[in-house]
């Protein structure tokens, strides 16, 4: 064989090794870009990388009230993403408290927002997502 022919096959041997990597060398997930307001002024705007179907959680202190919010995204069969949210708030002995489980449908890179009253009566939280699919390794 010349060395031009074994140069072929070792990069078509090397093509097809990186073809049949097998898919769990690599994991489906989200990159979530949110943005949290309330009564209309943005108050943060976090970014949580989640592995599809694996809950993400984070916290926020609002007017002495820490408010929790968990994120879970999912595939639906008609290629949009679906991202389930837990809401409530902590109370000062630290049990969590929901206040609403809201659920938003929606193609990647385009933003769903859901708005709800807070338990106060007093003020209305508004969140965003803009969801994008990422390989995590």
């Amino acid at each position: 064989m010349s060395k031009m022919n074994k140069l072929t096959f070792l990069i078509l041997g090397l093509i097809s090794i990186s073809a049949s990597i097998p898919s769990w060398a690599s994991t489906a997930g989200y990159d979530l870009q949110m943005q949290l307001s309330v009564d209309g002024k943005r108050v943060s705007s976090p970014r949580v990388i989640v592995q599809a179907g694996e809950s993400a959680s984070l916290t926020e202190t609002l007017n002495g009230q820490t408010n929790y919010i968990e994120v879970v995204a999912t595939e639906t069969h008609s290629n949009a993403i679906r991202v389930s949210f837990v809401v409530g708030v902590i109370s000062p002995n630290g049990q969590k408290i929901v206040t609403s489980t809201p659920v938003v449908i929606t193609r990647e890179s385009e933003t769903a927002t859901f708005t709800q009253a807070q338990p106060d009566g007093k003020s209305t939280l508004a969140l965003s997502v803009i969801p994008v699919r990422k390989i995590l390794k």
